[in-house]
């Protein structure tokens, strides 16, 4: 009903006017979280008085604090906004915003009681004692922005011999070479390299899976190593094709050897 969505907070617009003076929840400890907490903020700061600012209620599966900083960042825009995450896990307030954290939480149910889906949206949370998730609370905002559970539209090979890996939803043999390197979590996505032709093969013949998709559920993809995909795998099919022509050649030249001794 538009009360649960998706995807990072834009900051100007028509969404900026929905959420002025609101509760809104963002679900989720990654960098999309972040930065939409950062594009809420910027839409507090920006209402004045009569926009009330705004309230966020953060829920996190992280009892720790949330972001892990890289030592001399080359990106400085990054170690900003996990520097501002990590404050604001401490709760209070940022500019005209307001943050109530829920570390720790994990969210078992959304519930609209309004009929008409006007009515503000009720979120269970849910706390992990001895193994297994223990009622905790219930927080009721406006709005809930998820920034968890991404996985990649998969629908265009469904029907095609892709191995697919169960915990990435990537092609296997890329997915076992992330996990193994930087690209895998382990390590600053920046250090990572493309991997090479090989690891994008799949049981389907002449089949690629690049970009963005190839990464499955993994952030870690960067347009550098789509565009490294992209010429390795053109690589890849232009030495098939020419395979394939020398075979046909060969086999043609052989065909007509074999008749001019007949003739």
């Amino acid at each position: 009903n538009g009360r649960v969505r998706r995807g990072i907070v834009n900051a100007k617009g028509e969404e900026a006017r929905l959420l002025c003076g609101k509760r809104v929840a963002v679900i989720g400890s990654g960098a999309s979280a972040i930065t939409s907490i950062h594009n809420l903020q910027a839409i507090a700061d920006a209402g004045g008085e009569a926009g009330g600012g705004l309230t966020v209620v953060w829920i996190c599966r992280s009892v720790a604090t949330p972001y892990t900083r890289v030592p001399d960042d080359p990106l400085p825009q990054r170690d900003s906004l996990y520097a501002k995450g990590n404050a604001l896990s401490e709760g209070g307030t940022s500019g005209r915003m307001k943050v109530e954290f829920y570390g720790g939480s994990h969210v078992t149910a959304f519930e609209q009681r309004d009929p008409e889906g006007q009515g503000p949206v009720i979120i269970s949370l849910a706390k992990e004692s001895d193994g297994e998730l223990v009622p905790s609370e219930t927080v009721s905002v406006d709005f809930a922005w998820s920034h968890c559970g991404f996985r990649p539209d998969n629908s265009l090979w469904t029907e095609l011999q892709v191995h697919q890996c169960f915990a990435t939803d990537g092609p296997m043999k890329l997915a076992a070479a992330l996990m193994a390197s930087a690209g895998g979590g382990g390590g600053d996505c920046l250090a990572q390299v493309s991997h090479g032709a090989d690891t994008l093969k799949s049981p389907e013949s002449n089949l690629l899976v690049l970009g963005m998709k190839s990464y499955g559920r993994s952030s870690a993809f960067l347009l550098k190593i789509g565009h490294d995909q992209v010429r390795d795998g053109v690589s890849a099919l232009w030495a098939s094709a020419q395979a394939l022509e020398d075979s046909v050649r060969s086999s043609r030249a052989a065909e007509d050897a074999k008749k001019a001794r007949v003739e």
